[in-house]
This record gives C-alpha cells, sequence and structure tokens, in this order.
C-alpha cells in the first residue's frame, strides 16, 4: 500500500442509508465551510437512521465545530470523539 498525501479516503461510515450519507456529507461539508444549514443535514441523517454514529459525532460538540471552521482539514478533531468511544467501551 502507498501512502498518497494528496487523496484522503474518509471515515467509513456506519450507514447502509445511502440518504443518510448524502445528508451526512453535506452536512460535514457545510459545517467545514461554516455554511449555516450544517445543523439540519447532521439531524436530517440522524433522523433517518439514529445508529448512525458519526451524523451524531458531527452533529456534537460546538468546540469542535469552532476548531473544524478554522482548521476544516483536522481529521484527528473529526475522528477523536470516535476514539474516546471506543476507548470507554
Amino acid at each position: 500500500m502507498t501512502l498518497d498525501p494528496f487523496h484522503w479516503d474518509g471515515p467509513p461510515l456506519s450507514t447502509v442509508s445511502v440518504e443518510a450519507m448524502g445528508h451526512y456529507r453535506h452536512g460535514i461539508a457545510a459545517l467545514v465551510s461554516g455554511i449555516a444549514n450544517a445543523e439540519q443535514s447532521l439531524h436530517a441523517a440522524i433522523d433517518i437512521d439514529d445508529g448512525f454514529f458519526l451524523a451524531h459525532v458531527g452533529h456534537a460538540g460546538d468546540l469542535r465545530r469552532e476548531h473544524l471552521l478554522e482548521f476544516p482539514g483536522d481529521l484527528l478533531i473529526v475522528w477523536l470523539p470516535a476514539l474516546h468511544a471506543d476507548v470507554g467501551a
């Protein structure tokens, strides 16, 4: 496997709903670009699939959200709640 510093794969998504994935991706894109409808899109993804873990992660944490607005490529901040949940399990 060769690492490509110019391409990052997105995290695996914990839903099979194409509609929930679309809302999630739109919500995350809106979140990191500062578009106002991020909350609505992430909430729509959760409404479609309440078990969609990353949609819940994206919907929480105002400090993370502010950080991502300033540093949108910081994948550690995106994944931090998921990593913390794994450690606590």
